[in-house]
Formats: structure tokens, C-alpha cells, sequence
């Protein structure tokens, strides 16, 4: 049974969801400097025994993008804008994020299955 080097795919994931980022910025068209395309990136990936914390940064404001709000809303307006806002919403990171966290959660539920086998299967001398 395989043991997949955990830090080793975890950064590779990192990396991955980055690129798979940019190709969907890329992909929609959402360029006007190329700065939040340039400024998505993996800062740190830090993996323990039983956890992982990986740190993305990007500019605050493609999280708006993201959602299809900008400049011309206000901060604390009721909802009454007096006009019909002409963004529309870019998802350049909630889907993608979500379906490759789902994939993140995939593969530790594989890899800590197949350790939790390989030490029972050490502890009853299948070797």
C-alpha cells in the first residue's frame, strides 16, 4: 500500500489551486493592470504531523471582483442605490476554491486511511 508523501502533495495542491486561479482570471477576462492576476500567490504552506495551514494572498478587492461589487457601491448603503449597479460577479475563486478544497479533503481521507491500514496491518505482523 502507497503512502503518499503528505507535504510533498500538499504543496504541489498549493501550487496547483494558484495556477488554476490565474487561468480563470485569465479565462474571464479580468484585467485592467494585471495586478491581482500577478499578486495571487502561495506564501506559505506550513504542514504538521495532523494539520496543514496554507497562506494565499491576493489584493482584498478580488474578493470583489469575485462577488460583483466595486467602487460605485458605498460602504454601509441600505440596499437603495438609485441605480442598477453594471458589475456583475467574475467567480474566479469561491468555485475553485471550494471544488479544490473538496479535493484536498479527498486525498487526506485517503492517505490517513491507508497509514491507519499500514499500522494495523505492521501491529498484526503482516509485513
Amino acid at each position: 500500500m502507497e503512502i503518499i508523501d503528505k507535504k510533498e502533495w500538499l504543496n504541489g495542491w498549493g501550487k496547483m489551486l494558484v495556477d488554476i486561479w490565474r487561468e480563470k482570471i485569465t479565462r474571464l477576462m479580468i484585467r485592467d493592470t494585471g495586478n491581482l492576476y500577478n499578486s495571487v500567490t502561495l506564501m506559505n504552506f506550513v504542514v504538521g504531523e495532523d494539520s496543514y495551514e496554507a497562506d494565499f494572498t491576493f489584493p482584498d478587492y478580488g474578493i470583489y471582483v469575485d462577488r460583483g461589487v466595486g467602487k460605485e457601491i458605498s460602504r454601509g448603503n441600505r440596499g437603495d442605490l438609485g441605480f442598477t449597479p453594471t458589475r456583475q460577479p467574475q467567480p474566479w475563486y469561491s468555485p475553485k476554491f471550494y471544488a479544490s478544497f473538496m479535493r484536498l479533503k479527498e486525498f487526506m481521507e485517503i492517505n490517513y486511511g491507508n497509514q491507519a491500514l499500514t499500522l494495523i496491518s505492521e501491529s498484526l505482523g503482516d509485513k
